[in-house]
């Protein structure tokens, strides 16, 4: 095949520059062809071993800036142009990490886990296929750290609780060297601020003021080198606090056999829920009877002659404590069969303000029969025995505190006449200033104790 043209010959010299385009063994020869006076010639043939040339290649290495100990990362050598053909050594300074690692489409991809807590310096060397000159990458560093510590956070807390009263609330974290706060929680409601953790405790004293079933959790939000975790709920059932009590007796100082008279507990706080049970010495009279406003009465006719000790049990619901009245004497004697039986009422009395003056109002039957009426409150005598006229005693008096006052009339009678005491009557007087009459002044019956 020729190559180009004839070329002339100049001083016994012919030269043809050219360019080989296929990688092949090429036999090479030269034709003379002769002008006049000489004879054609040919070389002897050279062959010309024709390649392609080494192309030039660069690797960039592409690593994470950190890594965990124990946990598995990628290093990633790209070799341009990416059909060049080789592997990729790489290395953690001088020491191989692994095997080569063939290049497809120009990358090579190693997993690699490192051991080591320190920094690395990477390398990506490739090894070049026929056609491709070597390249290493620059240098890059990887970061290596320990994994951040598992933490447990547990919580410790009473069962119970009682509003107004402070109770500690612990969370312990494991281990017990990790850093951080600890976050308490009431359901989804934060309770005060987050309590740094010191020796894996961290306590909050805390006090509740609701009533019912609260679900504590405790959250651990950890420190550099710790991971947060949170406590399990536990429930604390709060109560309001059980309140003290106390039950006053009011009784007539005497009866007689047959005729009924009124046993009164009076209960404070009047809100107190509960039963009374009267006694007559060891013995029960009668059954439990409920507390209402604070006052239980008891309709009770003594069938012995004798002086009898009478004491009232207060037996408290939920939310207050027990308690027992002071026992007051009951002398009970028989009636004469010539005396003329009598009844004593009291006016009905409502609520009464604080600082006021009422008149209290007894009535005896019937209403010739001769006597005093002795007013009490609590089974107290108030002001000295009022002569009954006309069958009617009164005696003003004004309620100086608060609270809720059991009000009774004893009709002591003169020869001729029995004994009788009126039925308890309950008043309730509020905290805070008087608004009707004001000390000093009486309060109209009928609007106080009705016609």
């Amino acid at each position: 095949m020729n190559i180009g043209g004839p070329v002339a010959v100049s001083g016994g010299v012919a030269t043809l520059a050219h360019t080989f385009d296929t990688v092949a063994s090429h036999s090479i020869t030269a034709a003379f062809t002769a002008g006049a006076g000489f004879h054609d010639s040919v070389s002897a043939a050279k062959s010309v071993v024709v390649s392609a040339p080494i192309v030039e290649t660069t690797t960039e290495l592409s690593v994470p800036a950190t890594a965990l100990t124990g946990a598995s990362v990628d290093l990633t050598a790209t070799v341009a142009p990416a059909a060049a053909v080789g592997t990729v050594q790489f290395k953690d300074g001088d020491v191989n990490i692994g095997g080569p690692v063939a290049v497809s489409g120009g990358v090579a991809t190693l997993p690699h886990t490192f051991d080591t807590v320190a920094s690395h310096s990477i390398t990506a060397a490739f090894t070049a296929g026929a056609g491709f000159h070597d390249s290493v990458s620059a240098a890059k560093s990887v970061v290596v750290s320990a994994p951040d510590a598992t933490t447990t956070t547990t919580l410790a807390v009473p069962a119970t609780a009682v509003t107004g009263t402070s109770v500690d609330l612990t969370a312990n974290v494991g281990p017990a060297n990790a850093v951080g706060t600890v976050q308490f929680k009431d359901g989804a409601n934060n309770i005060g601020g987050v309590i740094p953790v010191s020796g894996g405790v961290a306590t909050l004293p805390h006090t509740f003021d609701t009533v019912g079933a609260h679900s504590i959790t405790a959250v651990f939000t950890a420190g550099p080198g710790f991971v947060s975790s949170t406590s399990a709920a536990s429930n604390i059932d709060v109560t309001a606090p059980i309140v003290n009590t106390t039950t006053e007796l009011s009784v007539p100082a005497t009866a007689l056999t047959g005729a009924s008279v009124d046993l009164t507990a009076t209960v404070a706080p009047a809100a107190a829920v509960g039963t009374v049970q009267f006694k007559d010495g060891d013995v029960n009279i009668g059954g439990p009877v409920a507390v209402s406003g604070g006052v239980a009465t008891l309709a009770h006719t003594f069938d012995t002659v004798a002086s009898h000790s009478i004491t009232a049990a207060f037996t408290a619901g939920a939310g207050f404590h027990d308690s027992v009245s002071a026992a007051k004497s009951v002398v009970v004697s028989a009636p004469s069969p010539n005396d003329v039986v009598t009844t004593t009422t009291l006016d009905a009395i409502g609520s009464v303000a604080k600082g006021d003056t009422v008149t209290l109002k007894a009535t005896t039957t019937p209403a010739n029969a001769n006597g005093t009426v002795q007013f009490k409150i609590g089974g107290v005598a108030i002001g000295s025995p009022v002569a009954v006229v006309n069958g009617v005693a009164t005696l003003p008096h004004t309620f100086d505190a608060a609270g809720t006052f059991a009000v009774t009339a004893e009709f002591h009678g003169a020869e001729g006449f029995t004994d009788s005491a009126a039925a308890v009557r309950t008043v309730t007087v509020p905290d805070g200033p008087g608004t009707g009459g004001g000390t000093g002044s009486v309060g109209s019956l009928e609007n106080i104790f009705g016609s």
